[in-house]
């Protein structure tokens, strides 16, 4: 017990570190403070925003954005020695748009297609990109093998909706999905090219890159958390190598859940020194 709230007095004081104004960091600190309480009253409304990284970043009162604030910002989960800037990032399972602003304070994007299908982070996702400035497309959906509907089963924690599969019975609500293919034109039509590319759609991309796809000639670097065991993983890995990308896997850059895709000759210094 006295180690779990010590450990979160750590994190808030982390969390008012990396604020950019003390009532920024008073702010994020308190709430960091009072999450564990949170799964008391269940997904709040409230939405708080505070300075971070020369970024203005809002966020619901729950536990799914807090956690995903904690990682993006403070663990720098998608932190790598990437050699940008890059030209358009297409963010699959955007989320609130939080690693959409990372990606753009670390890695100079200019522009962002995002796709996202829970309609309870659209209006912070639309908010985050556009109250910083960023030039984005979002697309209501989510990314599957190919266009049309599927079930997607909410979460209490807004980071972790997902596709319900054929075997798990599809009861979730009815989202539109959409095939990359559908997505490129976006890009497309954005006037970039999908040289940056972000996967964490919760187990949907076995589906996605079920074949080598010759979308993946284009991208650059490819941020992908993968949802299975290491063995399953395997397969998976293979295919996207054989596009030409370099595997960096989770963990190469300290931290577990994300693994990297890079062309060779991409890996620079660090981007923070570049662009802060």
């Amino acid at each position: 017990m006295l180690g779990r709230i010590y450990r979160r007095v750590l994190l808030a004081r982390r969390a008012f570190a990396a604020c950019r104004d003390r009532r920024s960091g008073c702010r994020l600190a308190l709430d960091f403070l009072i999450a564990p309480l949170l799964h008391l009253t269940g997904p709040l409304s409230t939405v708080h925003s505070v300075r971070i990284e020369g970024l203005i970043v809002s966020y619901g009162l729950n536990r799914g954005d807090l956690d995903t604030l904690r990682e993006v910002f403070l663990d720098r989960v998608y932190r790598l020695p990437l050699a940008g800037p890059f030209n358009t990032l297409v963010d699959l399972g955007a989320n609130i748009g939080l690693t959409s602003l990372w990606c753009r304070h670390a890695y100079g994007v200019r522009r962002v297609v995002a796709v996202e299908p829970d309609a309870r982070n659209l209006a912070l996702l639309r908010r985050n990109l556009a109250q910083n400035g960023l030039a984005a497309t979002v697309i209501e959906a989510a990314v599957s093998a190919e266009d049309g509907e599927a079930a997607f089963r909410r979460s209490d924690a807004a980071n972790l909706g997902k596709l319900e599969s054929e075997q798990t019975g599809g009861h979730g609500v009815a989202v539109r999905t959409v095939s990359m293919a559908t997505v490129l034109r976006a890009v497309a039509q954005a006037g970039g090219r999908p040289d940056l590319l972000k996967v964490d759609v919760e187990g949907a991309e076995f589906a996605l890159f079920r074949e080598t796809p010759e979308w993946l000639a284009q991208v650059r670097a490819l941020l992908i958390e993968i949802h299975a065991e290491p063995e399953e993983q395997k397969p998976l890995i293979s295919r996207i190598e054989s596009a030409g990308l370099r595997h960096l896997p989770a963990d190469s850059f300290g931290w577990p859940h994300v693994t990297a895709f890079v062309r060779p000759g991409l890996l620079a210094g660090s981007p923070e020194r570049r662009h802060d």
